[in-house]
């Protein structure tokens, strides 16, 4: 779909992008990080996968990556550097300007895929919760592992009431594991080095 907008891109609208905008590289970095934190997930359960699978887990997230570049791309080259800053789904926005004779709102089909795939990245982050938790709690039993999460998850989503707020946690949420992505390995190593 996003060849639909390749007669109204335009490179001279990517040049005020270059050195604007936000100038904490860190704090950009960290928005990048969570994007791609599904890529995480994959290597904390890359035991579990045969080596041909590995191959095609790699292709999947290789297309991850190609598409979110191709819709950066394209945003950059179809708003305005204003008009990113303001809009708060630059995505919905894009796909509100595609009409075909058949539907007439490309957007509401779409958002109801998002849907479904945030959906299966919940399903897939709590069973890893629930892997961690059992190899940690092995004493406990997998079902009652499980209902704590849900209820900690559940308990967690109702204190947000708008989606600032949403988006103030989740960003909170991820300095807490980007924090714990790159402390626990290192004070890992400084533990093996010194017990040899």
């Amino acid at each position: 779909l996003l060849l639909f907008h390749l007669p109204d891109f335009s490179f001279i609208r990517l040049t005020p992008f270059i050195f604007q905008g936000e100038k904490d590289i860190l704090r950009g970095g960290v928005g990048i990080y969570t994007a791609l934190l599904g890529y995480e997930l994959v290597i904390l359960f890359l035991h579990n996968v045969e080596k041909k699978r590995l191959k095609a887990i790699l292709i999947g997230n290789t297309i991850t990556s190609t598409i979110y570049f191709g819709v950066c791309f394209v945003s950059f080259g179809f708003f305005s550097f204003d008009m990113l800053l303001k809009d708060m789904y630059p995505v919905v926005t894009l796909l509100e300007d595609i009409s075909f004779p058949v539907l007439e709102r490309v957007e509401n089909l779409i958002f109801s895929l998002f849907g479904l795939k945030v959906l299966i990245t919940t399903v897939m982050y709590l069973w890893a919760a629930k892997e961690v938790l059992e190899q940690q709690f092995q004493r406990i039993k997998s079902k009652y592992i499980l209902l704590f999460i849900l209820f900690l998850s559940f308990f967690i989503s109702i204190f947000p009431k708008i989606m600032r707020q949403v988006d103030q946690w989740l960003e909170y949420l991820a300095w807490i594991e980007v924090g714990i992505s790159f402390l626990l390995p290192l004070l890992l190593l400084i533990i093996a080095f010194f017990t040899r």
